[in-house]
This record gives structure tokens, sequence and C-alpha cells, in this order.
């Protein structure tokens, strides 16, 4: 979707950009407080695989081309908030010198268009029916009533944490090597490392909802 000037009215514009500059406030933040050594690369990498990808055109139907984005694969190493960055990084730097689109519309060419609305619509529409489909959580309720839900694997060999003992009051260990799992943030207790992913559990009348 490259939009040439002079086809949508300024206030049209400045509306569509007070709903994309939220969006991108958010995903700032989030990725700020998660910024690392490990997810800098990560950033730099999505963002030239998505510049790379959109340089592939494919001829379509009625005289025009298409080509990919690269959305999905960044959503599924980054999630959908460090995914946005990326996408809206590469397309920024289409607009500036390849005149992929003008500035004017990078909201709707590329916040809303292409990094946006793709990625919680990939989440949303693919993820989360994968991980459904594919993923066991188990859930504990502890002697104090808290409840917890985590990955139902160890991350060492894949043994089934719900045949783990709770101890230490919120702490669950793996049959097959002992490791221990804390229930609250998913991490594995030291000297081991790794971790398990957590999900959100509350009851309410009478029913247990857990949010993936």
């Amino acid at each position: 979707m490259h939009i040439p000037d002079g086809y949508l009215s300024p206030s049209t514009c400045a509306v569509l950009y007070g709903t994309a500059i939220p969006f991108w406030y958010v995903a700032f933040a989030r990725v700020k407080r998660l910024l690392n050594t490990r997810l800098i690369p990560l950033l730099a990498l999505a963002s030239a695989f998505c510049f790379v990808i959109m340089m592939f055109n494919l001829p379509l139907p009625g005289g025009t081309t298409g080509h990919a984005v690269g959305v999905g694969a960044a959503t599924v190493v980054l999630g959908p908030w460090a995914s946005m960055l990326s996408l809206s990084i590469a397309l920024l730097i289409q607009a500036m010198y390849n005149f992929d689109s003008a500035l004017l519309y990078y909201e709707l060419n590329t916040g809303l268009g292409w990094s946006i609305v793709p990625a919680f619509l990939f989440v949303i529409v693919v993820f989360c029916p994968l991980l459904g489909l594919l993923l066991n959580v188990a859930v504990f309720r502890l002697a104090d009533g808290r409840m917890f839900g985590v990955e139902d694997r160890c991350p060492h060999r894949g043994a089934r944490l719900s045949l783990g003992v709770v101890y230490d009051g919120d702490k669950i260990t793996c049959l097959d090597h002992g490791w221990g799992i804390r229930l609250v943030d998913g991490g594995v207790e030291a000297p081991e490392q790794g971790c398990v992913l957590t999900f959100p559990v509350k009851v309410e009348d009478g029913f247990v909802y857990l949010q993936i």
C-alpha cells in the first residue's frame, strides 16, 4: 500500500497519526523495558530482513505487483510490539531513501497498514490459535489460594511439570532431573538456567480463566 502525495487531506493524516502514535509510544516503552544485548541485534536483524524481503516484487493480476512484508516472522521472533518497531524502522528508511511512499502518509503506509494492524492480526488469527493447539499448560493452586499457569514442559528435557511436586510454597520441581521452577515468573532455580512460559489465571463465578 504505497499512497502517493496529494491523495489524502492533511486533516485525515492528522487523525491517522493521532491513532498510530499511541501504539508507537507503548511499543517504545515496552521494548525499552526489555532492551538488552540480545534484543538489540534481533531488532536490527528483523528490520533488515523486512527491508530486504520487501524488495522482491511479484506480478499480480491487473497489471500491479505485490511483495511480502515479513510481519509474521518478525512477530514470532520479537513479539507484536517489537516487530511493530522493526517494521516501522524498515518502512521509514524506504520512505526516506527509496521514496516508496510520501512521509505525510507514513502512519498509514507503515504504522497502521503494515506494522500495527498486521502484527496484532497475526497474533490473534494465527499465533494464538496455534499456541492453543500446540501448548500444554499446567495450572497450580497453592496452599494460600493463589493460582498460577505455567507451560507444562520442563526446559531441560521436556518432562511434564504437572507431575512434579510443589515446594517452598510457590516452586515446582521436575521429577525427571529435579530442576526447580518458580511458578511466579517461570524462571529456573540456580544453578540451572532457563524458563517456562507463564499465564495469568483468575477465578470468577466458579470458573477458572487462563489468559494465553
